[in-house]
């Protein structure tokens, strides 16, 4: 062999071997035929843009459920004479535990009202456990 040859023929294995070494995905250059798609880069503002709205929309959706929340607990707390009145400043503070211990009281039959819950639950639940077993009609 030629020098020529002995040195294209060590070029080629030392390549080879690096290239085994490094494994498949260290290319130093692109490769043919792929292009660059230009929509997969990013732009900056683009993702401000979107996290900024983002930010907004979970605010926002916060507060459209968490405000009426917040005002039916509040209201649980208020007696019944705060509740059926007129709003005003002064009735948004006036809170106590009247209508908790009312719930408990012997006179109120807390055993019956959870009764009737029961009863109206449990018919729910039969009949529409029944209407979805039916068999489609055949019109």
């Amino acid at each position: 062999m030629t020098t020529t040859t002995q040195s294209r023929a060590n070029a080629a294995s030392a390549r080879s071997t690096s290239s085994a070494s490094l494994g498949a995905t260290a290319r130093t250059r692109p490769r043919r035929g792929r292009k660059h798609h230009q929509g997969s880069v990013e732009h900056p503002r683009d993702t401000r843009l979107k996290r900024t709205l983002f930010a907004i929309a979970g605010i926002g959706s916060a507060l459209i459920f968490g405000v009426p929340l917040l005002v039916a607990i509040l209201r649980a707390f208020q007696p019944n004479a705060v509740i059926v009145a007129a709003p005003t400043w002064t009735t948004f503070w006036s809170f106590g535990v009247q209508n908790f211990e009312s719930i408990f009281n012997p006179s109120q039959h807390l055993l019956t009202g959870l009764v009737n819950s029961l009863i109206v639950a449990i018919t729910a639940a039969v009949v529409t456990a029944i209407v979805a077993t039916l068999p489609p009609s055949l019109d």
